[in-house]
């Protein structure tokens, strides 16, 4: 897979809670945003249940 670099502008306070959920789950912050896109458009939009995603 073809990958570019992308910068977001993400608050502060999600971006922590974010990357301790990563650490937490052993994987990269890069890694369950690229996951989080990939069901996003591989469902069309439509929200579904994944472990990157779901409310803990």
């Amino acid at each position: 897979m073809n990958t570019q670099n992308v910068t977001l502008a993400i608050p502060k306070d999600v971006l922590h809670k974010a990357r301790k959920i990563a650490v937490d789950r052993q994987t990269s912050l890069s890694s369950m945003m690229t996951q989080a896109l990939l069901d996003l458009v591989s469902y069309g939009g439509v929200r579904v249940m994944n472990p990157f995603t779901a409310r803990v």
